[in-house]
């Protein structure tokens, strides 16, 4: 329920309940039952401290109205913590990109929810997609595939500098990664892999065969707790970058 709406609640139930309990009270004090006058008078103090809270309720929806005319009105916390970069245009929940679209702005989210809620964003941002590229780390080291497997979109892409073709979806993926580990194990090449360095957007596999030595990395693309894309190439080839200072461009 809006915050506004049940402060008004509260008063309108809690004003006449005093006024019916001070009423009672001096009806009992007051044997002529001159007690009219005396509950008004103890009654007027009331009135004036719920007054301000009044004004307030009726007043808020007012400025909202007034303030959020001609730009985006953020949501509450419960909704807002699941359609994070969304906001309202006082008729539908929509993306901030939408707004921008719609109306010809240029809000950011710092115009609506404050650079403190920006800031904690970015890092719930990082966080989910390091997990994510751990879940990679961790199904090359123990080469289980299954592992990857709840962090991949239907339509994830993966493309290697060693193939001539791409695989385009999950399931196509995860029978090409069953295989390799599979292959693996039973070879004698084995396989180490971990992150190169914490914070980046990526893993560096290494293979020993025999006294040479291979290594790849694997470029891990997330969006919305997913992995939508993973390029594997050689060191020098392809790039793994600092997800912070992805964030903060």
């Amino acid at each position: 329920m809006n915050t506004t709406v049940l402060i008004v609640i509260c008063c309108i139930l809690l004003l006449p309940c005093a006024i019916f309990a001070i009423k009672n009270y001096f009806k009992e004090v007051d044997s002529d039952g001159e007690y009219f006058w005396l509950s008004i008078f103890v009654a007027i103090p009331i009135i004036i401290i719920l007054s301000p809270i009044f004004l307030f309720a009726f007043l808020k929806p007012l400025w909202d109205f007034l303030y959020y005319r001609n730009r985006p009105a953020p949501l509450p916390k419960k909704t807002r913590d699941i359609l994070k970069t969304f906001v309202s245009d006082r008729r539908n929940v929509i993306s901030l990109a939408e707004y921008n679209k719609r109306h010809n702005t240029n809000f950011t989210l710092e115009d609506v929810y404050g650079e403190k809620y920006v800031k904690a964003l970015k890092e719930n941002i990082i966080t989910e997609k390091l997990s994510v590229i751990k879940a990679f780390e961790r199904a090359w080291q123990t080469l289980d595939a299954s592992i990857v497997e709840p962090y991949l979109t239907h339509d994830f892409c993966h493309t290697s500098m060693w193939s001539f073709t791409d695989i385009e979806n999950k399931k196509e993926y995860m029978d090409y990664l069953t295989g390799k580990f599979r292959a693996i194990r039973n070879g004698n090449a084995p396989v180490e892999a971990k992150i190169a360095k914490e914070g980046y957007n990526g893993i560096i596999i290494t293979q020993k065969d025999g006294k040479e030595e291979r290594k790849a990395i694997l470029v891990i693309s997330v969006k919305d707790g997913k992995a939508y894309r993973a390029d594997l190439c050689m060191p020098g080839i392809c790039f793994l970058t600092d997800l912070r200072k992805e964030e903060k461009e």
